[in-house]
């Protein structure tokens, strides 16, 4: 949950992150997973605004050669139809380098 807040017509809201963060940090999961070959439940990224996020990372699935997980929507107070979707990414070993 990201400790951060805005005021809009008066009102506090809780700032959320971005499908893109999402994406980013799934993607950036997996790879992780994919070279070291070890687990990770939890992922760091850095969002444009300069803001350090730990997001957890959820289904992941381990395959030859290929690793695939999600990370939870999070759309704060001022939500959309996005909010609470699991946005997934899939990194796998291709000839020559790796293909997302």
């Amino acid at each position: 949950m990201l400790d951060q807040f805005v005021y809009k017509n008066h009102k506090k809201l809780r700032c959320g992150y971005t499908t893109g963060v999402c994406a980013a940090a799934a993607t950036k999961a997996a790879a992780r997973m994919l070279f070291t070959g070890g687990q990770v439940k939890e992922i760091e990224i850095a969002v444009p605004k300069g803001i350090s996020l730990e997001l957890e990372v959820l289904d992941i699935k381990k395959g030859d050669g290929f690793v695939s997980c999600a990370v939870k929507k999070d759309a704060g107070d001022d939500a959309d139809c996005t909010d609470g979707i699991l946005v997934y990414s899939s990194v796998q070993r291709a000839e020559g380098g790796i293909t997302v």
